[in-house]
């Protein structure tokens, strides 16, 4: 395949009230900090020990309800490339159903280097690991 490249990902997967999950993930603007170097951009920043992602390289998936892994993050970009995996990985922590599924593209900068799961009173994501998967450049997300 001459057109493909390699993408490289972090993925979480878990559960959280539907109100809270949108809180946690809500920017934070600090007008003391402008720049980001002392707050973090939001919740779910603060617990992956940084201070400012590129939003833009961060997809998500939030439902009401549980569903099925599958169903869960079959609509993400890229999916049909990481979705066997993903599963695995996920049933590996016990989990066969959740109603978050988070994806971080590393493009040029991984700003998440410290990357882990969380459990708090906003949600409970498990860190799946980061994920190399080959794409045709050619091929829509």
């Amino acid at each position: 395949m001459g057109n493909s490249k390699t993408h490289r990902s972090h993925f979480w997967i878990g559960n959280g009230r539907w109100e809270k999950v949108e809180e946690y993930f809500a920017e934070i603007w600090n007008e003391d900090d402008p720049d980001r170097n002392h707050s973090p951009l939001s919740h779910f920043s603060q617990d992956q020990g940084t201070t400012w992602y590129d939003h833009d390289c961060l997809e998500r998936i939030t439902h009401e309800e549980a569903k099925p892994i599958a169903q869960l993050v079959e609509h993400m970009s890229y999916a049909s490339h990481y979705l066997g995996k993903l599963i695995e990985k996920a049933q590996l922590t016990g989990l066969d159903s959740a109603n978050i599924a988070v994806m971080f593209d590393l493009g040029e900068r991984d700003c998440f280097p410290n990357a882990r799961s969380v459990s708090n009173n906003y949600v409970e994501l498990h860190y799946l690991g980061m994920l190399e998967y080959p794409v045709d450049v050619r091929e829509n997300a």
